[in-house]
C-alpha cells in the first residue's frame, strides 16, 4: 500500500518509564545547594541514623565501638572514610593538640581580650579588642573563617583610634547559621572625666560575619563600669571591666560580664563579681538582672567565668577567689538572678587534685579594709555537637601553669578528668595537660575561650613568655583533638573511656626552647635560632660549618617501653638523607636495653635510621617542598620503629597520616643510661662552606609506660600497639571512633555530614554510606521522578556537565524510527546529545536553544530592548517570558525576559514591533543580541540503537551563575498517522482566582502559573480495514524526506496507537508537538516556540465509537476527546 505524506503532521513524544535514575557512571555534574543524603545501612539492625550538612562528598562511617547513642565516651562510635574503599579515619578527644596556627602573629596590633564562636557548619568566628595591658582596651576586630576556607579573615568593627573611645571584653553570640550578635563594652563619650566609664554596644551578622549591623548602643548602661587597672580605692562605686561570656537559648540571650570592685570596704570581703543581663530581642535591649555584691559568706562573689546553653538550660561556670574548685549555676531562663539559682562545684565529684591551685589570690588593703583578687585564673568551656561537654581549665597557682582537661556527660552537672596527668599517671582522679611546655618560668597559654568545630575544638589563647615578649599579645588558634588516620593510643592499661593518650610535653614557637626548663640545647660553632616576630610563630635554626644546634628533653625518662614523637618543619636548605643536618633523634632505654633512631630530613623527603650502627632503614622521597609534620613511634621491647608524615595544614579538619608499609626493627645497642629523649633541631654539622637552614613549628611527645608493675603507666599507650598497624583491617580497628549523637543532638563525622541518631543500640563493625543530596538534584529532570519542571536541576558551577540516562539492555531499539527529546527550563544556550552503542559515546546532534535567534541588532533603553534592524522573527505577546537574552558582550551580558510584545523584529515605522522586558540592568546600550529559548524539542529520524543517551551541556556563562534544566524527556517519537480533526480546542487556565468578600473588598490569589489544555479528537472517522490483520500492509504515514526511514504508523491502527501509546505511559508526561514539517533524513528537526510543545498528561481515558462496519475487520471509527493537561 502507498506511504502518505502531507505538508504538516502532529507528533507525540513519550516518556521512557524505564528511565527511572541518572546514569552516574557515565555522567559528570555537580549540583548546587548540597547536603547530605539519607545514610544507607549495610545490614539490619536496630540503629537508624539520619544526616545533615552540607556533604562535600560520599562518606562512609564504621562501628568502632557497640552500644547506644548518646553524649558519652563509652558509647557506640563511628570512623569515617571519604567515599567506599580505602582506610579510615579515627577521632582524637580534645586532650592532645592536634595543631596550631596564629590568628594575629605581630609585634603590633597587640589583643588583650578576646572570644571565639562557631556556627552549627563549623565556621568559626573570633573578636579581639586591642590595647596597652590586660585591662586595657583598644580597637575591635572580628576574625572569621567559614568551614570551607583554609584562611582567616579580618575586619575592623570599632576603630579607637578613629573615634577615641576604646572596647574591651568582646564576646559573640551564635543565634542560628551565619547569624550572631557580637557585644563588647566601649567607652561612652564622657571627655574630661577621670573614670573612662562604659556601656555595651552590640552587632549583628547575617552572613556569617562578612558584614555587622550596629544594633544597639548604650546598652546595659550603669555608672559604675569602667575601663581601670589595679587601683582601689576606700570609696568609689566604679568596677573595672574584665571578661564578657553569653550563650542563645531558646529566645534569650544571656551576658555575664566579670567586673572587678575597686572599693575596698567593710561590707565586702571580695572584688570580682559577676553582673548579669538578659537579652529577648537578639541584643538590641538588654535588661540588668543581677549583680554580686562581694560578699564571699553569700556566695556573692565569682570571676574568670563561662557562659554555656546545654540540656535545655544555660550555665554559668566561674572561680571564686581562695576557693580551689569551680563553681555552676544552672538558669532555666536568663531572666533569673543569677544568686537565685542552686550552686554546685566540681569538688561534688572529684577529689580537690584536680582543679586546686585554679587561681591566684591576691589581698587587696585599703585603710584597715581588706579583700580577695582573683589576679589569675582562666577557664574555658564549650559544648560539643554531639552532646558532651569539654573544660579547659588553667592552674596558675601550680608549678609550670599548666591547662587541665575535663568533660562532662550529663550536661555540666558533673565532670570528669579526661586523660590522665603526664606528671604522675597512677592518679585516675586528674586529666591530661593541653600544650604542656614543662617550666618553671612563663611559657603558657592563657587568656583562654574555647568552641567546637567539626569534630575539634578550637582554642584562643595569647602566649605569656619570660623572654620573645614582643609577640604575647598575639592571638593563636590552638585545635585541640578531631578526625585523625592515626590516633594516640590508650594510656598504658587504663580500661576507662576518658583515658585516651595525649602529648606529655608540648614545644610551641611562641618561646624559645632554650629559655624553656623542659628542653637542654646543644650548640657548637656558627649557628643561631630566631623565632618569628610576624606571619607565621616558627623557630627558624641556622647552622654553617662545623655549627650545630639541637634540644633535647630535659627530664630523664628511665625504665620506658616506649615513646611516640610528633614535629613539623619546613623550609629545609641544605639538608641531607645521609646525615642528620636537619633531624630527629628518639632513644628509649632502660639502662640494659636500648634503641636509637633518627629520621634525616631534607626539603623534599626524610630517612630513617637506625642510628646503632648506623643503618638505613628506609628512604621516603618525591615529596613536595612545603611544612610537613611527622610522628615516630620506637618500641624498646621489639625494636620496631614506624615514622608517619602528612602535610602541614593547621585548620585541616581531617588529619590524613601516610606511612611506609614495612615493617623495621631498631638493633639493641646494649646497656647505657636508662633515659628515654627526644632531640631535635641540627645535630650534625653541614660542613664547610654550607649552611642548613630549616623552620620548626610545633614539637610534641608521649612517653610510654615503665617496666616497673608499681611505676606510672604512660601517655604513648601499649593496648592498640601501632607496630602492628600493617593491613587496613588491623589499622581500622586500632582507632578511635567519634561518639554517635543521642536524641536532640548531632555527631560530625567529616565531609560536612553530621549524623543524628534514632533507636539503637549499634553494633560493632555496622557500616553506613551516605552520598551527597542536594536541594537541587539532577533526579529532578527525570519526569519519571519528578513531575514538576519548575523543581529543577542546578548546577554549583557554569562548567561542563554530562548527564547521562540507561534506556535498558545493550544498544536497544527505540520502538519508533525517530527518536524524541525534550528539553525543559534550560538556562543556557549550547550542548549536544550524545548517544552510546557498542560500549562508546557518540554525538547525535548538537543543541543551540538560541536557533534562529541569533544576530538580531537591538538598541537598549533602561531595562527595555526594540529592534535595531529587520530579521525574519515574529514573536507573539509574552512568548518569550522566562527566555534568556545575551548581548554578546560587557560586563553583564545576560539577563531573563520578563515579558514581550508581540510583533516583528524590526525597526521599520509601520506595523507591529516587538519590543523585550528583562529583569536587571545591562552593560551594552547596542549591538547583536541573541535570545535563548527555555523549552525545546528535537526529533531524530533513524536514531540507531543504543543502550543509554547523554545530555552534554557546555560550559558557559548564564543569567543565573549556574546551569539550569527543569526536564528531561527521552523516548519514541510517534509522528500521528492520521491528523485530529479540525476544531482542536485549546485553552489557557491562568492559574490565579479573584475574590470579593462581603463587605466589597477585592482579593487577588495566584496559586499556580498560567497552564494550557489542548483537546483534539478523531471525529470525521476512520476506516481501519487492514489496521488489524496485517495481511496486508496497510497505508502509513511517511513524514521523513530523503530517505527509507521506518514509518511512524499506519493509519487504519491509528485508535490502537493512540490506546497503547497512552496504555505504555500510564500517566507519565507526553509532549505534544501540533505543527511538525516534514523531517529530513539527514538532519534533526528542531522546536523552540512556546505554541509549538505542549507537555502533560494526555487522556483521561480513551474511547473507540464504532459508526458502522464488523468489528475488527472494516468497521469506521471515532476517537472522542483527548484532554492534554499542560504541566508547568
Amino acid at each position: 500500500m502507498p506511504a502518505v505524506t502531507r505538508s504538516v503532521y502532529q507528533a507525540i513524544i513519550e516518556t521512557a518509564a524505564e528511565i527511572t535514575e541518572i546514569w552516574r557512571d557515565e555522567s559528570s555534574f555537580n549540583q548546587a545547594g548540597v547536603t547530605a543524603g539519607v545514610p544507607v545501612a549495610g545490614q539490619t539492625g536496630q540503629l537508624t541514623l539520619r544526616a545533615q550538612g552540607a556533604q562535600a562528598q560520599q562518606v562512609s562511617v564504621y562501628a568502632a565501638a557497640g552500644g547506644h547513642p548518646g553524649p558519652k565516651l563509652d558509647a557506640g562510635a563511628l570512623l569515617m572514610r571519604p567515599g567506599t574503599s580505602g582506610d579510615y579515619w579515627g577521632w582524637e578527644v580534645p586532650a592532645s593538640v592536634s595543631a596550631f596556627e596564629a590568628i594575629n602573629w605581630s609585634a603590633t596590633d597587640d589583643v588583650q581580650t578576646s572570644h571565639v564562636a562557631s556556627f552549627a557548619d563549623g565556621g568559626l568566628l573570633v573578636a579581639g579588642c586591642g590595647g596597652i595591658n590586660f585591662s586595657d582596651g583598644g580597637t575591635l576586630w572580628v576574625w572569621r573563617r567559614r568551614a570551607s576556607e583554609s584562611s582567616w579573615t579580618r575586619s575592623v568593627i570599632w576603630d579607637a583610634g578613629a573615634t577615641g573611645r576604646d572596647a574591651i571584653a568582646p564576646c559573640i553570640v551564635p543565634i542560628a547559621q551565619d547569624r550572631a550578635v557580637l557585644f563588647a563594652f566601649v567607652e561612652t563619650p564622657t571627655a574630661g572625666l577621670l573614670e573612662r566609664r562604659v556601656a555595651l554596644q552590640a552587632w549583628e551578622t547575617t552572613n556569617g560575619g562578612l558584614t555587622w549591623t550596629l544594633r544597639g548602643e548604650g546598652l546595659g548602661t550603669a555608672l559604675d563600669q569602667v575601663i581601670a587597672g589595679n587601683t582601689f580605692a576606700a570609696s568609689t562605686s566604679n568596677k573595672a571591666v574584665r571578661r564578657l561570656r553569653g550563650a542563645y537559648r531558646a529566645g534569650q540571650i544571656l551576658l555575664v560580664a566579670h567586673l572587678v570592685k575597686l572599693e575596698v570596704s567593710a561590707s565586702a570581703n571580695r572584688v570580682d563579681v559577676l553582673r548579669q543581663w538578659v537579652s529577648d530581642d537578639f541584643g538590641q535591649t538588654l535588661t540588668l538582672v543581677s549583680t554580686q555584691t562581694g560578699a564571699s559568706s553569700d556566695g556573692e562573689d565569682g570571676g574568670f567565668h563561662e557562659v554555656f546553653a546545654s540540656g535545655g538550660v544555660f550555665v554559668v561556670a566561674y572561680l571564686r577567689a581562695d576557693l580551689d574548685q569551680v563553681n555552676f549555676r544552672r538558669l532555666g531562663s536568663g531572666w533569673v538572678p543569677l544568686m537565685r539559682s542552686e550552686v554546685y562545684s566540681t569538688n561534688s565529684a572529684l577529689a580537690p587534685q584536680w582543679d586546686n591551685d585554679c587561681q591566684v589570690t591576691t589581698t587587696r588593703t585599703v585603710g584597715g579594709n581588706s579583700a580577695l583578687q582573683i589576679t589569675a585564673g582562666d577557664l574555658a568551656i564549650c559544648a560539643d555537637d554531639f552532646g558532651i561537654v569539654w573544660m579547659a581549665l588553667a592552674k596558675p597557682d601550680a608549678a609550670n601553669r599548666e591547662i587541665v582537661a575535663a568533660y562532662s556527660e550529663d550536661f555540666g552537672q558533673s565532670w570528669a578528668p579526661l586523660g590522665r596527668n603526664p606528671g604522675d599517671f597512677t592518679r585516675t582522679d586528674d586529666g591530661a595537660r593541653i600544650a604542656r611546655s614543662i617550666d618553671t618560668g612563663d611559657s603558657f597559654l592563657h587568656r583562654l575561650s574555647m568552641a567546637a568545630s567539626r569534630g575539634r575544638v578550637v582554642m584562643i589563647a595569647q602566649p605569656d613568655v619570660d623572654t620573645a615578649t614582643t609577640t604575647q599579645n598575639s592571638l593563636l588558634a590552638v585545635y585541640l583533638g578531631g578526625w585523625s588516620s592515626l590516633t594516640l593510643p590508650l594510656v598504658g592499661d587504663a580500661a576507662r573511656p576518658q583515658d585516651r593518650g595525649s602529648w606529655d610535653q608540648t614545644w610551641a614557637p611562641i618561646e624559645a626552647p632554650v629559655n624553656i626548663t623542659g628542653w637542654t640545647e646543644t650548640q657548637t660553632a656558627t649557628s643561631s635560632a630566631t623565632l618569628s616576630t610576624s606571619g607565621t610563630p616558627l623557630l627558624n635554626i641556622e647552622t654553617q660549618g662545623a655549627g650545630t644546634r639541637y634540644y633535647q628533653t630535659t627530664a630523664g625518662h628511665a625504665d620506658r617501653t616506649h615513646l611516640i614523637g610528633e614535629w613539623a618543619v619546613g623550609n629545609i636548605v641544605d639538608g641531607a638523607l645521609a646525615s642528620a643536618r636537619v633531624a630527629v633523634e628518639v632513644r628509649v632505654s632502660n639502662g640494659t636495653v636500648t634503641r636509637v633512631a633518627r629520621v634525616h630530613l631534607d626539603a623534599t623527603g626524610y630517612r630513617v635510621v637506625d642510628a646503632t650502627g648506623p643503618t638505613t632503614l628506609y628512604s621516603v622521597t618525591g615529596l613536595a617542598n612545603e611544612m610537613r609534620q611527622y610522628r615516630i613511634a620506637v618500641d624498646r621491647v621489639t625494636g620496631s620503629v614506624k615514622v608517619w608524615h602528612r602535610t602541614y595544614t593547621a585548620g585541616v579538619e581531617r588529619r590524613t597520616w601516610t606511612t611506609d608499609p614495612g615493617t623495621y626493627t631498631l638493633a639493641d645497642a646494649g646497656a647505657g643510661a636508662n633515659n628515654s629523649y627526644l632531640a631535635w633541631g641540627h645535630i650534625t654539622a653541614p660542613g664547610l662552606g654550607v649552611t642548613t637552614d630549616s623552620d620548626w613549628h610545633m614539637v610534641q611527645l608521649s612517653r610510654a609506660r615503665s617496666d616497673s608493675a608499681t611505676a606510672d603507666t604512660g601517655n604513648a599507650g601499649s593496648l592498640r600497639l601501632w607496630w602492628t598497624l600493617t593491613t587496613p583491617t588491623v589499622f581500622r580497628d586500632s582507632l578511635w571512633g567519634r561518639p554517635i549523637a543521642g536524641p536532640g543532638a548531632r555527631s560530625y563525622v567529616g565531609e560536612g555530614v553530621y549524623l543524628l541518631s534514632q533507636d539503637g543500640p549499634t553494633r560493632r563493625g555496622e557500616t553506613w554510606t551516605i552520598n551527597q543530596a542536594s536541594a537541587y538534584p539532577v533526579e529532578r529532570v527525570l519526569p519519571t521522578l519528578n513531575r514538576n519542571p519548575r523543581r529543577g536541576w542546578r548546577s554549583s558551577t557554569t562548567g561542563a556537565q554530562t548527564i547521562a540516562v540507561r534506556w535498558g539492555g545493550s544498544d536497544r531499539e527505540m520502538l519508533s524510527g525517530l527518536l524524541g527529546i525534550v528539553l525543559r527550563g534550560a538556562n543556557w544556550r549550547t550542548g549536544r546529545i550524545e548517544g552510546r552503542t557498542a560500549g562508546v559515546w557518540g554525538t547525535i546532534f548538537t543543541i543551540d536553544l538560541a536557533a534562529g535567534r541569533t544576530a538580531l541588532a537591538y538598541q537598549r533603553y533602561g531595562r527595555t530592548i526594540v529592534p535595531n534592524g529587520a530579521a525574519n522573527n515574529w514573536f507573539t505577546a509574552h512568548e518569550l517570558v522566562g527566555a534568556t537574552v545575551d548581548l554578546g558582550s560587557g560586563l553583564t551580558r545576560y539577563a531573563k525576559l520578563t515579558t514581550n510584545r508581540e510583533g516583528r523584529w524590526s525597526n521599520a515605522a509601520n506595523g507591529p514591533r516587538a519590543q523585550l522586558a528583562v529583569d536587571r540592568d545591562l552593560t551594552n546600550a547596542s549591538g547583536n543580541l541573541s535570545l535563548w529559548s527555555p523549552d525545546a524539542a528535537f526529533i531524530v529520524p533513524n536514531p540507531g540503537r543504543y543502550e543509554g543517551i547523554r545530555l552534554v551541556i557546555d560550559s558557559q556563562g548564564t543569567a543565573d551563575g549556574d546551569l539550569r534544566l527543569g526536564q528531561f524527556i527521552v523516548g519514541p517519537c510517534h509522528v500521528l498517522p492520521l491528523p485530529a480533526s479540525w476544531g482542536t480546542t485549546r485553552a489557557t487556565e491562568l492559574g490565579y482566582a479573584v475574590s470579593r468578600t462581603a463587605a466589597g473588598i477585592t482579593a487577588l490569589e495566584r496559586v499556580a502559573p498560567p497552564a494550557r489544555r489542548v483537546e483534539v479528537a478523531w471525529t470525521d472517522g476512520l476506516d481501519t480495514t487492514n489496521g488489524w490483520t496485517g495481511a496486508v500492509e496497510p497505508d502509513f504515514v511517511d513524514p521523513v524526506t530523503g530517505g527509507s526511514a521506518m514509518s511512524s504508523g499506519a493509519i487504519p491502527a491509528t485508535p490502537w496507537l493512540l490506546e497503547g501509546l497512552l496504555r505504555r505511559s500510564a500517566g507519565l508526561p507526553l509532549a505534544y508537538l501540533p505543527r511538525v514539517p516534514p523531517i529530513s533524513v539527514s538532519g534533526v528537526s528542531g522546536f523552540y516556540r512556546r505554541e509549538e510543545l505542549v507537555v502533560g498528561a494526555l487522556g483521561p481515558e480513551i474511547v473507540h465509537e464504532t459508526i458502522l462496519g464488523d468489528e475488527l475487520t472494516d468497521e469506521v471509527m471515532r476517537v472522542p476527546v483527548l484532554t492534554l493537561l499542560e504541566e508547568v
